[in-house]
């Protein structure tokens, strides 16, 4: 097995994996009595905390209708860049030198606003800029 290395460019925002999981507390059954922590008729808890991803990051492997993917230094990653690849380096195929065309002020300001729409609440100004995320295997 060989080893194999390369490093993307990303326009976009770091999130951690941890923040996109949600938890809610819901019904630990169907009995009408709430104030108990478990209930009289069946025995179960009244409230249960269940978790659950707010976001699939599965879906952004490939890049979507905007153009946005996911970017991680690794398939183990608690970590990702989600924007626009402009360009990667590195590997077999890619060179190691690389040209990268700044996209416009417009453009900026239309991955913003997808970016914000994707995310919702995760979006975070202050962690938007240009990314260089390495990868090897």
């Amino acid at each position: 097995m060989g080893y194999s290395a390369s490093s993307h460019i990303v326009i976009g925002v770091r999130v951690r994996r941890k923040d996109f999981f949600v938890e809610k507390k819901v019904r630990g059954c169907r009995h009408q009595n709430t104030k108990d922590k478990f209930c009289a008729e069946c025995g179960k808890p009244t409230w249960e905390t269940k978790g659950n991803y707010s976001f699939n990051l599965g879906d952004l492997w490939e890049p979507n209708e905007d153009g946005i993917s996911a970017v991680a230094g690794n398939c183990e990653s608690d970590e990702y860049v989600i924007g626009l690849d402009i360009g990667n380096c590195g590997g077999y195929d890619n060179p190691n030198i690389l040209l990268i065309k700044m996209p416009s002020d417009e453009q900026i300001a239309k991955l913003k606003k997808d970016l914000e729409k994707l995310l919702g609440g995760l979006y975070d100004e202050n962690k938007f800029g240009l990314y260089n995320v390495f990868y090897e295997s």
